[in-house]
């Protein structure tokens, strides 16, 4: 808050199916002083999504339209005003997340790391690929860091979120150890969902 800010972000969820109702709110986020909006459209609407960043200042940060190499390929065409937000989960694992993140690199493309409702588990798996990002232009998305409840949590150990500055767990594999017993328990559960 302050002269300098509010720097919020807005995530839209690709709410907005008619193209032309977003312009009209153009003013109002710019004059809250936006530092992304997030997935105004859905996914595969890249001509919306490129008309809209031509008519705004603030960076549109791609959520749902940055999931797979098809995706990437749309973006690179004109890479301008966009910010990845890559999600492990989403991409398909660590492997092609970490292609994404090197294409985005290569075309100078800003990258955020997403999360979704993740267990220490799927918080490391993206806390090291941030860690292999050169430039970090914005903050990671914690707002989901260890949703799930410790009941169900199966990792003994992880790294502490909560801090400016995170340790990048170095052991075999995550760095984590998986308590494989409450796996077990936990995967031959019966869950009565009403």
């Amino acid at each position: 808050m302050g002269e300098d800010g509010p720097w919020l972000r807005l995530d839209a969820n690709a709410g907005y199916i008619n193209r032309a109702e977003i312009y009209r709110y153009i003013p109002d986020f710019e004059a809250l002083r936006l530092i992304l909006l997030e997935q105004p459209y859905p996914s595969q609407e890249w001509e919306a999504l490129r008309s809209l960043r031509n008519r705004i200042r603030i960076p549109i940060l791609l959520d749902e339209s940055m999931q797979t190499g098809w995706d990437f390929q749309q973006l690179a065409k004109s890479p301008e005003g966009f910010v990845a937000n890559l999600k492990v989960q989403i991409c398909g694992g660590l492997y092609k997340a970490s292609q994404l993140v090197a294409a985005c690199e290569r075309f100078q493309i800003p990258v955020m790391i997403g999360s979704q409702r993740e267990s220490v588990i799927g918080n490391t798996a993206s806390l090291h690929l941030a860690s292999i990002i050169t430039r970090l232009d914005y903050t990671c998305d914690q707002r989901y860091a260890n949703a799930v409840p410790e009941d169900a949590n199966v990792a003994a150990d992880g790294p502490s979120l909560g801090a400016p500055n995170i340790t990048v767990p170095t052991g075999k594999g995550l760095g984590i150890t998986v308590e494989w017993k409450k796996s077990e328990k936990i995967a031959l559960a019966t869950h009565i969902i009403k």
